[in-house]
C-alpha cells in the first residue's frame, strides 16, 4: 500500500520526544526555582496545555522534586527542599 521507499521512523520520534520531555522538566523547574507558581501560569509561561504539565508536574513530584502548597485555596507548585540543598 505504501511502496517500496516507505520506512517506518518511529525510534527517532523516540529520542526527540525524551529531549522535549527533559526540556519541559527543566523548564518547569527553573520556574520553580523563581517562585511558587500555579498550574496556569506554567502552562501559560510555557506555551504547553494544562493537561501536558500536569504530566510533567506529577513526575517531578514523583521523583521528589518538587511540592505542592495550598495557599487561598490554590494550588502552587514549589521546590522540595531537601531536593535543593544538593543541587544549588
Amino acid at each position: 500500500i505504501l511502496g517500496e521507499k516507505y520506512s517506518v521512523i518511529g525510534e527517532f520520534q523516540n529520542k526527540e520526544q525524551e529531549a522535549n520531555e527533559i526540556d519541559i522538566k527543566s523548564a518547569i523547574i527553573n520556574l520553580i526555582k523563581r517562585r511558587s507558581i500555579t498550574l496556569s501560569d506554567i502552562s501559560s509561561s510555557l506555551g504547553i496545555h494544562i493537561n501536558e504539565a500536569t504530566k510533567y508536574l506529577r513526575d517531578l513530584q514523583e521523583q521528589k522534586v518538587i511540592r505542592t502548597v495550598v495557599h487561598d485555596g490554590q494550588d502552587y507548585y514549589r521546590q522540595m527542599d531537601e531536593f535543593w540543598k544538593g543541587n544549588s
